[in-house]
């Protein structure tokens, strides 16, 4: 999942960062072992870890009404 969609690690990362921050450190410690891990093909399923994590990962967020308005803006100056 992640070789087809390379852009969502980062925001995948930063939301298990907010999660789980020990988890986190231990990622950044290992690093190597966690691309390996990422990459590998997962037994008796379809798809790798990352590609179940974001399966099952929230498909929305939570913003404060400063955010949205920011959101808001930033909609319009590009639209």
């Amino acid at each position: 999942m992640v070789q087809a969609n390379p852009q969502i690690l980062q925001p995948m990362l930063q939301e298990l960062g907010k999660q789980n921050p020990h988890l986190m450190r231990l990622i950044q410690e290992h690093q190597a072992d966690f691309v390996r891990l990422i990459n590998e093909p997962v037994e008796g399923g379809e798809g790798n870890v990352l590609g179940q994590l974001a399966a099952a990962m929230p498909q929305s967020v939570t913003v404060t009404p400063e955010e949205r308005e920011a959101i808001e803006r930033v909609s319009i100056a590009f639209s």
